[in-house]
């Protein structure tokens, strides 16, 4: 009997020289004993190495290979690769060599699961087949396929609330299984079934353990762990468990379709993926690719800055390029967003911490605009990885079915992403002299871009780093068409219209006579909204500041031209003078009152503050100035200049400055 399924889940075996790993097709999971072995690689540091590594508990073989060496990759050096037959033995290898001072341990980095799966060449949630009276294993699917099948897992999704709605946070669910105060929405995904729901207070929990007995994935707020263990449900049995840690959050079929396409880009298991920022998939998919080239992956970091004068730092020490514009509203305006600027900077240019100011270089170097850095032509090992994922996004682009947009996502936040750590201290692959050089060319890039729309007669509003708002009284579609070709002639970097506006609001920065940089909103042709910053859409906005601005936006709405914006305009700023009466009345809802605060912002909350390491996000409302208190405890009253104060700033943030206004 042959099951089809994908892979969810890899981990140890009991039998030497076997992994465990988990399939499934949704329905049934079964288990499979791999054959496979772990390596360690060290560089000698005597000739006692060999001889200690053969006769180690567990040892299978041992290979001498030249492998490229670090920070320059330049030369090659000796390195012996000791095969292990479990995880346990060659970890206590590697301790005993560094314990006895025998060599230098190299390639920890990523974990043992992610590098067998990249010496199997096995994506870890690949489609399979499994032949269940022998364990034997075979590929459904092309691994390298970007159109590859969805995996059909099931999953499963709490979502808890109080009073004031959906929390992730409680101070003591399972003390108050009786209270009734707590309930659960519970939604749970299997193939040929589709969807069941399930709803109640934590005090009916356990009579759905057993439909939660099958599932692959489920995701919680992990302060209700204990209550899901108290009712029955053996979460110790799910393969795959994510932490569910702010309300509204993304649905967990999106979720999963994220993880899925990190684990086939990085070959990361999904349960590492699940707890990991977004730099380990990132630098994991450089790792596959240093494996390949045989260049040494490092413990410590040996890349030190270059001397710089203080003129260079000031010079070298710059972001993107980003207007504070004049703050108003402007009516007949194009967005230009570069496409993937950074990352494909980082490609053209071979940006790589190895090829930037390399010592023993013997061919010509190429400058770096505006810094001291040059830059060789030797291929760069993050160059070609970012070359790699760009190339993955573009061929997404193209497919017709599947989930391609939730795809596209999540490829595009590894781009997002890559940039960052190219400067981050602790990235295996990143040097602050690479980041140095992409911010320059993205600045070179940018400026290129003002003044070819200058030349072609538009006005530049505002610049934020890939992006820029233009203006041209009268011009049509085909002309701002034209300036988007003549910047990417000029560039040489895909720039694409990424919206035309009746209208936009580049709003005020508080106390200053500029713009902000990063918020505004806007009517789009068509009629659609674009809101970005505003207190609207942050987290951290209280509901009854979140519906007022609505209300507000929900008249410009309304405005298709310049002077019916005029018109719309009064009508959404009286909105918030409706408000602010009803709080000085007290007549509102207490849970219009609740807010959310991020990590690190938790000042006043006392006790609440000591909890800050959990990770949580604790439902907060003001009381008496700044001093905070927990939801969860019950409503107690609010201060109500600090909401007007907050409603006053909404009201600020959609009010232009237009004078003719």
């Amino acid at each position: 009997m042959t099951f089809t399924g994908w892979i969810v889940d890899i981990g140890p075996s009991t039998r030497p020289g076997r992994t465990t790993l988990t399939v499934s097709n949704g329905s049934a999971r079964v288990k499979i004993s791999l054959r496979a072995t772990y390596d360690l690689y060290a560089v000698p540091k005597t000739e006692r190495l060999a001889a200690m590594l053969a006769d180690h508990p567990g040892f299978v073989d041992v290979t001498a290979e030249d492998w490229f060496s670090p920070p320059w990759y330049d030369k090659t050096i000796k390195v012996l690769r000791a095969s292990f037959a479990d995880i346990e033995s060659a970890a206590a290898a590697e301790r005993r060599i560094i314990k006895l001072g025998l060599g230098e341990v190299h390639n920890r980095f990523p974990d043992p699961f992610t590098k067998l799966c990249i010496k199997l060449k096995l994506p870890p949630t690949s489609k399979v087949r499994v032949k269940e009276e022998s364990s034997n294993l075979e590929l459904a699917e092309d691994p390298d396929k970007v159109d590859y099948e969805e995996p059909g897992y099931s999953y499963a999704e709490f979502r808890f609330f109080d009073w004031f709605g959906e929390t992730v946070y409680s101070k003591d669910p399972v003390g108050r299984l009786d209270s009734g105060r707590i309930s659960y929405d519970l939604r749970i995904w299997k193939p040929v079934i589709g969807q069941t729901s399930y709803c109640g207070t934590l005090s009916t929990l356990d009579s759905i353990a057993a439909e939660l007995s099958s599932v692959d994935a489920i995701r919680f707020p992990p302060a209700f762990g204990r209550a899901l263990t108290e009712a029955g449900i053996e979460l110790d049995t799910i393969p795959l468990k994510i932490a569910r840690t702010c309300p509204n959050s993304p649905s967990l079929r999106a979720e999963l379709i994220k993880l899925v396409e990190w684990s086939r880009i990085s070959y990361m298991p999904l349960r590492e993926l699940a707890e990991a920022s977004i730099g380990k998939p990132l630098t994991s998919n450089e790792a596959k690719l240093a494996f390949e080239w045989r260049y040494l992956i490092p413990e410590s970091h040996p890349r030190l800055e270059s001397w710089k004068t203080i003129k260079e730092v000031i010079s070298h020490d710059r972001g993107g390029t980003l207007f504070r514009p004049e703050a108003g509203v402007y009516f007949g305006v194009a967005q230009l967003d570069f496409i993937s600027m950074y990352p494909k900077l980082i490609s053209s240019w071979n940006i790589s911490p190895e090829t930037v100011n390399p010592p023993n270089y013997v061919e010509k170097l190429k400058p770096v605009p505006t810094t001291k850095h040059l830059v060789s032509e030797k291929r760069g090992l993050v160059a070609e990885a970012m070359e790699g994922v760009i190339r993955r996004r573009e061929e997404t682009k193209r497919l017709e079915h599947g989930p391609n947009p939730l795809r596209q996502a999540a490829i595009k936040w590894l781009l997002v992403a890559s940039f960052g750590y190219l400067g981050y201290r602790n990235a295996k692959f990143g040097k602050i002299e690479a980041y140095e050089c992409v911010t320059s060319l993205s600045r070179a890039c940018m400026g290129k871009a003002i003044e070819a729309a200058e030349k072609m007669g538009f006005r530049v509003l505002h610049t934020m780093v890939d992006s820029l708002f233009v203006q041209k009284p009268g011009a049509s579609e085909s002309e701002f068409q034209k300036l988007a070709d003549f910047i990417e002639k000029e560039t040489n970097l895909p720039i694409k219209i990424d919206a035309f506006y009746d209208w936009v609001v580049l709003t005020n920065n508080k106390g200053s006579s500029l713009g902000s940089p990063s918020r505004y909103f806007g009517r789009l042709k068509g009629g659609k909204l674009k809101i970005k910053g505003i207190d609207y859409v942050k987290r951290d906005t209280p509901g009854i500041v979140r519906s007022t601005q609505w209300e507000a936006i929900k008249f410009l709405k309304q405005a298709d031209s310049e002077d019916s914006f005029s018109i719309q305009l009064p009508k959404a700023l009286a909105t918030f003078d409706h408000t602010i009466e009803r709080v000085l009345r007290n007549q509102v809802k207490p849970e219009e009152l609740v807010f959310s605060l991020r990590r690190g912002l938790r000042a006043g909350l006392g006790e609440a503050a000591e909890r800050e390491n959990e990770g949580y996000t604790p439902v907060v409302q003001v009381i008496q100035g700044s001093r905070l208190y927990l939801a969860e405890e019950g409503f107690s009253g609010f201060d109500q200049g600090h909401y007007i104060r907050l409603l006053e700033r909404a009201k600020e943030q959609i009010s232009p400055r237009n004078k003719s206004l």
